[in-house]
């Protein structure tokens, strides 16, 4: 048993408290700027009005933390743990919680202005009223998150895995950016191009997004229009999806960028919908670029017969987000035998054995796992083998849920045991998963790597 331990005003600026076991202790006031927290168990620990600035939080526990007032400007929160911490009216401006655990999270009233969510799970959280002016969320889990009256101006949404029951109420929004540049960490693709939403636009072009049966795909051409490589690619993209109804919407061209918009009918609703309307986009976009020659063409071995089945699968939706871990094993054999030779077997088996493991999960932890599985069989279908930090972040994430699991879960040591046989498939070095790997053994002292 921790001993419990009271701290009020204390000072711990720029201290070396590596690996610091804190847990449930009462520490209000205290100055921890720039102060070293890496690994630090800060479980139902209370941090209200504590400054920790600067401060280095990389792999800690905060999980059941009382962090409400707290100021946590510019801190490092990547791949820590903070499920049910309550972060109300906390500032993390600048701050960087990348591939962090934010699970069924308090951010009522906190600031969040230039903040890294980048693949955070953010799964049932709450960011009422939360100021989230240019907030990078991209590619992050917000199922079942509640943004009611959140300021999401100048936010970027991009990729981020959204479903019908994101609540998005009374949001205020001027401007959104649909997508991200990872070379150079740039928001692009402005909505709308200039100017701002009007009052409500926001949450309708979110709601139609969410719940509707017809939507639109838009796509921004920067240097005017090549109608036939047009035309040409749409054709592409409807053979690849008999199931939809492709056409073009309209057209519009604010001082020399158009944008295009796609009318993407079905009998999908939701989350389903939606996923579809990601598939179009991405392979138009797919497909232009290679009209273009801007990447080399893929090769495409699955007949349709078997394409037209897997699309059946593909959008079956289960719960909140849906079965999104179905890949293309053709389209994926052939691209990972290119990059990976002989280890394409195994890592086909072991992304199988993954999706096998993550049914005898909780339905919500099941449902991440196969988010994080859908996203990197996309890395591995791409044209260009993945980068082990692409592949790393995949890795980090499925770990993550992992340890959200606590010891619940019989199975999640061999769990993790397949996500280390994969990494060593995919030449992600075991230090790159340490953080994790060295959470993993304090909850399963069995667990060795």
């Amino acid at each position: 048993m921790v001993p419990k331990i009271d701290l009020i005003g204390a000072d711990f600026r720029c201290v070396d408290l590596t690996s610091v076991n804190l847990e449930g202790a009462c520490i209000v006031d205290a100055n921890f700027e720039g102060a070293n927290l890496r690994f630090a168990n800060l479980r139902r620990t209370n941090l209200i009005h504590c400054n920790l600035s600067n401060a280095n939080l990389t792999g800690a526990n905060l999980d059941d933390a009382l962090l409400t007032s707290a100021t946590l400007n510019r801190a490092d929160l990547s791949h820590a743990s903070c499920n049910r911490a309550d972060f109300t009216n906390v500032n993390l401006n600048y701050a960087d919680l990348s591939d962090a655990k934010l699970n069924r999270i308090r951010f009522v009233k906190a600031t969040l202005r230039y903040a890294n969510l980048t693949y955070t799970s953010l799964i049932d959280s709450n960011f009422g009223s939360a100021d989230l002016i240019c907030t990078n969320l991209y590619a992050a889990q917000v199922l079942k998150t509640k943004f009611s009256r959140a300021n999401l101006t100048g936010a970027c949404i991009a990729d981020w895995q959204m479903g019908s029951s994101t609540r998005l109420e009374g949001i205020r929004c001027d401007y959104i950016y649909r997508t991200y540049s990872l070379e150079n960490g740039q928001f692009t693709g402005r909505l709308p191009i200039s100017g701002k939403f009007a009052p409500g636009e926001f949450e309708k072009w979110i709601e139609v997004r969410k719940k509707g049966a017809l939507d639109t795909v838009d796509i921004t051409f920067t240097d005017g229009i090549n109608w036939q490589e047009l035309f040409h690619s749409l054709q592409r993209v409807r053979e690849r999806h008999p199931e939809a109804h492709i056409a073009i919407r309209s057209m519009e061209e604010v001082n020399g960028i158009f944008v295009v918009r796609f009318k993407v009918e079905s009998e999908y609703t939701g989350d389903a919908q939606q996923q579809l309307n990601a598939d179009v986009e991405s392979q138009l976009k797919l497909q232009l670029a290679e009209a273009r020659g801007e990447i080399r063409a893929l090769e495409r071995s699955l007949d349709n017969t078997l394409e037209k089945l897997s699309m059946a699968s593909k959008y079956t939706i289960h719960g909140g987000v849906g079965n999104l871990a179905d890949v293309n094993n053709g389209d994926m054999r052939a691209t990972i035998h290119n990059h990976y030779g002989q280890d394409t077997d195994t890592i086909l088996q072991k992304l199988e054995a993954l999706r096998e493991y993550a049914k005898s999960f909780p339905e919500e932890e099941n449902e991440a796992i196969q988010v994080h599985l859908e996203g990197l069989g996309q890395d591995l279908q791409q044209a260009e083998k993945p980068s082990t930090a692409r592949l790393k972040t995949r890795l980090v994430g499925l770990l993550g849920v992992v340890l959200a699991l606590g010891t619940h879960i019989a199975t999640a040591t061999d769990f993790a045991n397949n996500v280390l046989e994969l990494a060593d498939k995919l030449a992600v070095p075991t230090e790159a998963l340490q953080p994790q790997l060295q959470q993993l053994k304090e909850i399963h002292p069995e667990f060795e790597w």
